[in-house]
This record gives C-alpha cells, structure tokens and sequence, in this order.
C-alpha cells in the first residue's frame, strides 16, 4: 500500500505547483511578492481539499482489495468484478512449488500458504492502471487449481481486459509446469 501513499504525495505535490503556475500564467500582475504568498496559502488549501477526497475514494475502492491480497485471509474474494477460472493440469506430476517460482518472476508474491496450497498475488501497478489481484488455491485431490482475479479498480473494460490477460497468462503456466 506504500505504492498509493507515493502516488497521492506526487499527486498533491504537482496539483500544488500546477495551480500556482496557472494562477500566474494567467494573473495580469505576476511574481508580486503578496500574490505569490496568496497563491501558494490558496493552492496548498486547495490541494490538500483535492488530495483528501481522492485519498477517501481510494480508502474506500481500492484498500479493502490491496489489504486481502495482503492478508492471511483464505476466504475466496467475494469482490466487485472478480473472474473466476478453474483449470486442470495436464499432468499427474504437478509441481505446486515450480508454478509458485514461476508466478514470482512474473509477478508480485503478496501470500504463499504451501501447506493449504495457496497463492495471492497481484499485477505491477502504474499511475495510470493500479493493477488486477488474483487468488490461486490447488486442491491436490482433484488435481484442480481454482483462480480468481479481481481489479483493484472498479469494472471497466480496461480492468475486465487485464484480468482476462492475467488468467490466460496464468493458464499458460499451469498447463506449462
């Protein structure tokens, strides 16, 4: 969750110095020193008004996913727009173990429960795409792996994309171990 704090400091910051360069660019007098204080006491108002409605809209969309995906909770994930996937692999030999290194280099390894056989793991994130979380439990009786991916966004065709991507990449890897 770090990632959020990074990226709403740099929101704050460049919303900060945006609206102070805009107030100048279009003030008939700049740079008079009592302007300027008033510009930069305004913006930082402002900015922190801005930044604590987006924190409050990210606390409540996008932290309760990035807390489970952290969590030692097993329950599978009952949120918005999830997929769900259950794949059999082809082979009686199946390496929980290679899938786990396998999913490692591909991806960020949030949980590993090697007893119960299960993975949480979520997508690199970005500015402009926070990024798809996904739960995979092998069931050893069965021979089954059962993968839910979820976005940490809301559902659009942006995250239903990437999380399509995400299970047939993680397909590709279970019918490849």
């Amino acid at each position: 969750m770090k990632f959020i704090q990074k990226y709403l400091v740099v929101w704050f910051f460049v919303c900060w110095i945006g609206y102070i360069a805009l107030r100048f660019i279009f003030s008939d007098a700049p740079w008079k020193d009592p302007d300027l204080f008033n510009a930069i006491i305004l913006g930082f108002i402002m900015t922190i008004l801005l930044s604590g409605a987006i924190s409050g809209g990210l606390y409540f969309s996008i932290i309760p996913k990035m807390k489970y995906i952290e969590s030692r909770d097993l329950k599978v994930p009952l949120f918005d727009g999830r997929l769900e996937r259950i794949i059999k692999p082809e082979t009686d030999d199946f390496s929980f173990a290679e899938l786990q290194r396998k999913i490692n280099q591909n991806w960020i390894l949030t949980y590993v429960d090697n007893e119960l056989n299960i993975l949480k793991f979520r997508t690199k994130d970005s500015i402009f795409q926070w990024g798809v979380g996904s739960y995979l439990a092998y069931d050893d009786s069965d021979n089954t792996i059962s993968v839910v991916s979820f976005p940490f966004t809301g559902n659009t065709r942006k995250s239903k994309r990437l999380k399509t991507e995400l299970n047939n990449r993680i397909e590709e890897l279970i019918l490849s171990v």
